[in-house]
């Protein structure tokens, strides 16, 4: 029995030290963070949490190196924590942005690193307002597109964290808008309380309601304004 449990004991050391022979790797050892800034206005330029927009990035130095990438925050910014010291080129797929021309290079030094993009957002979301008014959640804003094409879609969202949109919501009022929208146009949103109420939206709770704008364009994503919290 002693002889077994020597055998066993002596194994177990031999996965041990294997393992630690083979995971013998660099770890990460710098952070990359920013913010997506309105190239007009400096305000942060809004995401969806899901399927909004993505920084692709790729270390340099490799033969074939492979693509990774980091998702924005709600608030328009984000954070890496697990990076290697080196030269990277990043760069975007799909956003609510106009991509640009070239690849962004940033060298990655010092442990804290900062990166932001000064952006022209596809369409700015202004004058919002988002009330309950009797049994509905009634929200008023106007959108300015910058760029010139149609607007497919404004929307208003319901959900009961604040990264609520349109990838992330329990109730949504939507209108198809399918135009080329000038200056700043208007307009109004409803969600009917009575239809959700016990359902989706549930009464004496808070909710983060949020509205955005929809440019028709491939690979686009959504704008936004910052979401407000009501108790319904």
């Amino acid at each position: 029995m002693r002889k077994f449990k020597n055998i066993c004991l002596l194994a177990c050391a031999l996965v041990v030290f294997s393992s630690c022979e083979l995971d013998n790797y660099d770890a990460p050892n710098v952070s990359l963070h920013g913010s997506f800034i309105d190239n007009v206005t400096g305000e942060l330029v809004e995401q969806d949490i899901v399927g909004g927009t993505k920084i692709i990035f790729v270390e340099r130095g490799f033969k074939n190196p492979e693509e990774q990438n980091m998702v924005v925050k709600t608030d328009g910014t984000y954070r890496n924590e697990l990076m290697f010291a080196g030269e990277y080129d990043l760069y975007f797929n799909e956003s609510n942005f106009v991509l640009p021309d070239t690849l962004k290079r940033k060298e990655l030094k010092q442990r804290e690193n900062k990166l932001d993009f000064i952006v022209q957002p596809y369409i700015r979301i202004t004058n919002k307002k988002i009330e309950r008014i009797g049994n509905k959640i009634v929200a008023t804003f106007s959108i300015k597109p910058t760029v010139d094409k149609k607007v497919r879609q404004v929307g208003l969202f319901a959900h009961v964290d604040y990264v609520v949109g349109d990838r992330f919501k329990l109730v949504e009022s939507k209108q198809d808008v399918n135009a080329i929208v000038a200056n700043e146009t208007e307009y109004k949103l409803e969600i009917d309380l009575n239809s959700n109420n016990g359902s989706k939206l549930k009464p004496n709770k808070e909710y983060y309601f949020r509205v955005g704008a929809l440019i028709d364009g491939n690979g686009a994503r959504y704008n936004y304004a910052s979401a407000v919290k009501i108790t319904i």
